[in-house]
């Protein structure tokens, strides 16, 4: 019979179904459930360390699952008994040297029970040293709670479901993150789920953390007041992981929350769920009877909510009985940025007084917006200052900044600012309050140059802003998020080209721009702001979309005003000759591959975003009606940085392309077409400074002494145009491959070779092999005389941008298939010379299980952001179906990445036993993960007949 509670293993290394993390790995009682050994592999080659939780009622268990040393065997109840008595602080076992280390399950019919690292149970953790990291364990949930700071002082805490060697928030979100607090009021945390890690910020508040103390047993009532998170038993929110299971958790009575506040608060939430419709997450302000409903979202994704004034909400759900759905919901109650707050009307409407805590370096900066109708009101807001007030009003009338003397840290206790509301009845207008924390004492002290690293604008209404292209066809590197230019690390490329300029409509109080001056050190071009808005947008240039007040930050309550209208439909329209491919983003995306010249966005929810450049279009929503008005238009062409893949689509009715930047100082172009489309290809003209070179006549080149195609080279050509002569703006069949060079950009001559005409024999050292073709085509590569691994990449060999999924051949011979345009393989590690490299037209989607590999819909890299390939002889109609094999069962690892829908969802079978998966949804950036042993499964996909779904599996042995 098998007990109802299991050991909580942890394995950390120092150098199936488990929950893996960056450097551990959490086993639960499933996994020794019927194995008479579970072997750990990799983790314990140099060093490693075991920590373990169990319930008294599963010690007998534990007792009898052993971990096999050279000296014996060492049971999980002996490590799980490593506690200290008084505080809770757990102890491990370290393992050395054991690159595959076993634990034998010795309990009859191998049934199983249910930094510095605390078992939950009994701890009590007191004001001592400064740690960097806290883990607590636990078998059952429990509850972990953190004293306030004595003297005032402030915390900045992190925290995740994980182990402290994964909190990284690409992999797991931050379930709590506090970072400048004011006075740490200390927290109370439900950890429904078998551990969590806290990180501290011990470089900026070097204090010790207030006494930590846990119990057994969670609560169904949270505090609004206080930033914090609700999940569905073991789940922790971390992308491409299982959540932990244990038969502890109930997955059969109704799931049923409190989020309660003594005071109205504005809050945020965000909910990550897999639950279909009928176990959908159901959030409700109870005090207005507002609901929202959450169904499936893409694992890793989330959807956002705002309630602008609440006390009591409630969140329901319901599980499917057996633990399969799962969710996770963020609250957090002002907008606050790295180093600064920004307050609206709200947060001094009906207050006698606002206290900005923080104010610990010394001075800081406040800028303030005020409508002119809401001048009065800012006139009795007050700043109190050592000597007086300084009214918002003044403020507002300044063009530089109201510096504040700040406070040292010896003066902790004293370390706020105070704001008084002197207006009668505490009333309030529309106003902005931006508090930025300097790390200077003085103003003069602080950096100024003519180049800005950035540039932030206000304004108490919405706001059009202007940006003028540079003179002389100059490049421009910016950034632009609606915050305070303290908190702008969202990652972002420059656009190297000429740059076009901007017009920017802000649809709310804040923007701020950051210059890549290094890379680009030329002074930004003029910039004028007006008061107003149209919602009417050039797509070619990037830009975005929002509802009023709504800046994209996850976590964080939207800006609010009682200028914004919330009760008329939105309406915008974006205008374009090019509309790209888009990608499934971190939340919900659409997808619109021909347009006509207008399409719109229609939003019915307080909360929207819509993001997008000309190569990467993403849909940001919690509640979004898009509408396609025509579907006749143009595509745009694949970008990797450097250079840029242009397809027959991108010509078809149009007379002309143009090509900014790329040929400034020097580019190299190469061409791919088909015997058949020789005539069409022959009146796709490069116009140069003197005459014309055809795409056919560049496609023909081609050395005869090695088969390496011959690129025309292009100079001083800031702006190169490509001119479509042929009939009704027709085009076949090409691959068009423009690369940048010259002293910016410097790069070997590469060799490319024509996919149907490749015949590589093994006499020297390539470092990179790029091969083209416009139709599917297989690589062979022989074995060398010293034969090391290959990486191959579906992209060019000047790929700047990254991105792309690698992969890595081991194997002294191998064979893929390439399902698209161009692949590039890296030969940098080789000492002598590869053996026989060749390719032929055409693919069998019959494929050898190797070290690793992938599979593709037509013309899709598994790049992020990429625009997809499109060829008229990719077959987007009939469906696709691959197989992996291998003579033996092996253990293989299986991503799967698409934007199919669900009637286009992506098949995963293994063969061996008939087990199989379907994914769709996913997105670009956020793959589903599988593991097999097995001889062989296959991949199947029901296109759409476009290119507008696509997928990308990549596998690789265990």
């Amino acid at each position: 019979m098998i007990a109802k509670v299991v050991a909580a293993l942890l394995v950390f290394g120092v150098a199936g179904a488990v929950v893996e993390f960056k450097h551990s790995k959490i086993y639960d009682e499933f996994d020794f459930k019927g194995q008479s050994t579970v072997t750990v592999s990799d983790l314990c080659k140099d060093s490693c360390r075991i920590y373990v939780s169990i319930t008294p009622d599963s010690k007998k268990y534990a007792a009898n699952i052993l971990i096999s040393q050279p000296k014996g065997f060492t049971t999980l109840a002996d490590i799980a008994a490593k506690v200290d008595a008084t505080t809770g602080l757990k102890s491990f076992l370290e393992i050395t040297s054991t690159p595959s280390l076993s634990i034998v399950n010795g309990n009859a019919q191998n049934a199983a029970d249910t930094a510095e690292v605390y078992e939950a149970d009994g701890m009590n953790r007191p004001v001592s040293t400064i740690p960097s990291s806290i883990t607590v364990m636990s078998a059952r949930p429990f509850t972990l709670k953190g004293a306030p700071l004595q003297g005032n002082l402030p915390q900045g805490i992190i925290a995740t479901m994980s182990g402290y060697d994964d909190m990284d928030y690409a992999q797991c979100p931050y379930l709590y993150y506090v970072i400048n607090d004011g006075p740490f009021l200390g927290f109370t945390w439900h950890v429904n789920g078998p551990i969590i890690s806290l990180e501290y910020d011990v470089h900026t508040f070097p204090y010790p953390p207030g006494a930590l103390t846990a119990t057994i047993g969670i609560s169904n009532t949270y505090d609004l007041e206080r930033s914090g998170w609700v999940g569905s038993p073991g789940f922790h929110g971390c992308a491409g992981k299982q959540p932990y299971r244990s038969s502890l958790y109930d997955f059969t009575l109704p799931f049923h929350a409190e989020i309660i506040s003594k005071k109205e608060t504005s809050f945020g939430v965000t909910i990550e769920t897999n639950s279909d419709d009928a176990h959908a997450v159901r959030v409700t302000d109870s005090d207005t009877g507002v609901n929202y409903s959450i169904g499936k979202t893409a694992e890793g994704a989330y959807v956002s909510y705002t309630f602008v004034k609440a006390q009591n909400v409630t969140l329901d759900w319901k599980p499917d009985g057996v633990g399969n759905i799962h969710f996770l919901a963020r609250y957090q109650a002002i907008v606050k940025f790295w180093r600064s707050k920004i307050y609206d009307e709200f947060d001094f409407k009906d207050e006698a007084m606002v206290t900005v805590y923080d104010i610990y370096a010394e001075s800081c900066h406040i800028y303030a917006s005020a409508t002119p109708d809401s001048k009065k009101f800012a006139t009795n807001l007050l700043i109190q200052q050592p000597k007086g007030f300084v009214s918002l009003a003044d403020v507002t009338a300044r063009d530089d900044p109201a510096i504040v003397p700040g406070n040292q840290r010896k003066n902790i206790s004293t370390a706020q600012l105070t704001i008084v509301n002197a207006n009668a009845q505490m009333a309030a207008g529309p106003l902005v309050l931006y508090v930025q924390i300097l790390k200077c004492t003085k103003r003069k002290e602080c950096p100024v140059s003519t180049i800005p690293s950035s540039i932030t604008v206000m304004s108490a209404r919405p706001f059009t802003l202007n940006g003028a292209p540079l003179d002389g066809y100059k490049p421009q590197g910016v950034i632009a998020t609606m915050s305070g230019y303290d908190d702008m690390e969202y990652a972002q490329c420059p656009k190297d080209g000429a740059f076009p300029g901007f017009t920017w409509e802000v649809n709310g109080p804040i923007i701020s721009l950051e210059y890549d001056s290094h890379t680009f050190p030329y002074p930004p071009g003029e910039l004028k702001a007006t008061i107003g808005i149209t919602n009417k947008h050039q797509l070619e240039r990037s830009g975005w979309i929002s509802s009023s007040g709504y800046h994209g930050c996850p976590g964080q309550k939207p800006y609010r005003s009682s200028l914004y209208d919330f009760s008329s439909p939105f309406h915008a329209e974006i205008t374009s000759k090019i509309l790209a491919n888009t990608v499934n983003g971190t939340y919900v995306s659409y997808t619109f591959i021909r347009t006509q010249d207008l399409f719109q966005i229609a939003c019915y929810s307080r909360m929207c975003l819509w993001t997008g450049i000309p190569q990467e279009l993403k849909l940001r929503i919690s509640s979004l009606v898009i509408e396609d008005l025509n579907p006749d238009s143009y595509y745009a062409y694949v970008d990797s940085g450097n250079s840029r893949i242009y397809d027959e689509y991108d010509f078809i009715g149009k007379s002309s392309v143009t090509v900014d930047g790329l040929c400034a100082e020097q580019c190299l172009i190469f061409a791919s077409i088909t015997e058949d489309t020789y005539k069409l290809a022959s009146n796709i003209l490069i116009q140069l400074q003197k005459g014309f070179d055809s795409v056919a006549l560049i496609a023909e080149s081609i050395d005869p002494a090695t088969n390496q195609k011959i690129p025309l080279g292009v100079k001083n050509m800031p702006s190169l145009t490509i001119v479509n002569a042929n009939a009704q703006l027709t085009a076949g069949p090409m691959v068009i491959y423009i690369v940048k060079v010259g002293k910016s950009m410097p790069l070997p001559l590469p060799e490319v070779y024509e996919a149907s005409v490749l015949h590589r024999p093994g006499t020297s050292i390539p470092k990179s092999v790029t091969i083209m073709s416009t139709q599917p085509f297989t690589v062979k590569q022989a074995a060398g005389q010293q034969p090391k691994a290959v990486v191959a990449s579906l992209s060019g060999y000047d790929d700047t941008i990254g991105g792309c999924p690698t992969f890595q051949f081991t194997e002294s011979e191998f064979t893929f298939e390439v399902n698209g345009p161009i692949v590039t393989l890296n030969y940098s590690t080789f000492t002598s010379p590869p053996g026989l490299l060749s390719s032929t037209i055409g693919i069998t989607n019959m494929l050898p299980m190797q070290s690793e590999g992938w599979v593709s819909s037509p013309g899709y890299s598994g790049c992020p952001g990429r625009q997809v390939y499109r060829s008229s002889l990719y077959d987007n109609m009939g469906n696709f179906h691959a197989e992996i094999t291998n003579d033996q069962p092996t253990s293989v690892s299986v991503d799967i990445a698409t934007n199919s829908e669900h009637d286009n969802a992506v098949s995963i079978t293994d063969e061996d036993s008939g087990e199989f998966y379907t994914v769709y949804g996913m997105g670009d950036s956020n793959p589903k993960g599988f593991n097999f042993n097995t001889k062989k499964f296959s991949i199947s996909w029901m296109p759409d007949g476009t290119s507008k779904i696509h997928f990308f599996v990549k596998w690789r042995k265990n």
